[in-house]
């Protein structure tokens, strides 16, 4: 069609715990295209901590960052990012900001960034 999908990812998928299935994503001309991406917890995770790894501590990065390493059609994988993120927060891993403070990112509205827990 012509419109835009209204498609989201959907996860943790009955084919596996921990496994996010992108159903389907819109493509540059807004026509729905089937995607077989699976994605598990641990590669996003994986792709979060290497990201951070990379700017080290004191350095913050956008979770959009990461969406746009794992698909080019990055939107549709925010919230798993998120997800992936909160699982990391809890555990002590990353911290979530905003406007340069240290924010809850489960109820966070608006722009935050990740960075490694100094």
């Amino acid at each position: 069609g012509s419109g835009s999908c209204s498609k989201r990812p959907k996860g943790p998928s009955a084919n596996g715990a921990g496994k996010y299935f992108l159903m389907s994503v819109c493509s540059p001309t807004r026509a729905c295209v089937a995607a077989a991406m699976m994605l598990s917890d641990n590669e996003v995770s994986k792709a979060i901590l290497d990201l951070a790894h990379e700017r080290g501590v004191g350095k913050t990065f956008c979770p959009s960052e990461v969406a746009r390493g794992l698909s080019p059609e990055w939107r549709r994988l925010m919230p798993v990012v998120r997800g992936a993120a909160e699982s990391l927060i809890l555990q002590g891993i990353i911290c979530a900001t905003q406007k340069g403070h240290e924010v809850d990112a489960g109820p966070a509205r608006g722009p935050i960034r990740y960075s490694l827990r100094r």
